[in-house]
């Protein structure tokens, strides 16, 4: 489910930007140029989807961050250990 929020966000995202009229800058160093005309009626459904999922995101990985911190200090078992390990 975490590749599927991870596609959908910057799916989601060019999507906004472009039927808002604007090209979708990727990390700041280069632009995706418009392939969406305006469209007002794509941008009243695309915005708000793309704002839930990026705090769904925002959820998951927070979630996955205090799981791992669970495992390591209350559960006391080698989870975070094993996942920091480099392979040999």
């Amino acid at each position: 489910f975490l590749y599927v929020i991870l596609v959908a966000l910057p799916v989601t995202g060019c999507l906004f930007s472009w039927s808002a009229g604007h090209p979708a800058p990727v990390l700041y160093l280069f632009e995706i140029p418009r392939l969406v005309q305006d469209n007002p009626e794509l941008l009243a459904i695309v915005k708000p989807l793309h704002i839930y999922i990026s705090w769904f995101a925002g959820f998951l990985i927070v979630g996955h961050v205090l799981a791992a911190l669970k495992h390591h200090f209350i559960d006391k078992d080698n989870i975070l250990n094993s996942m920091t390990k480099q392979p040999k």
